[in-house]
């Protein structure tokens, strides 16, 4: 196998990965309880406060990597419907 073909299967492994994962997360968002613990791993995230703390670098280091993985979730979210952060949003308002 030469480097195209690496590549070419590498890329074809990876795309195979992410749309099972796309598959799983829409699976999961089908139902109230998948929802809003998708909610949860973003509210965990801190996607939605601010990271700053002036007084420890490290913790606000530590919260950023919180956050880019609430980010991917997001992304990945956007990708199956790009309203499903809203609505589940608007279905667990006011939910602590």
């Amino acid at each position: 196998m030469n480097e195209d073909e690496k590549v070419i299967s590498f890329d074809l492994k990876a795309r195979q990965k992410q749309e099972r994962l796309l598959d799983a997360l829409k699976e999961i968002a089908t139902t109230k309880k998948g929802r809003f613990f998708l909610w949860t791993l973003l509210e965990e995230a801190k996607v939605f406060s601010s990271g700053f703390n002036s007084e420890n670098t490290n913790m606000m280091s530590f919260i950023q990597g919180q956050k880019e993985q609430g980010f991917k979730l997001m992304k990945w979210l956007d990708l199956i419907d790009n309203e499903l952060i809203w609505k589940i949003s608007k279905e667990n308002k006011g939910e602590k």
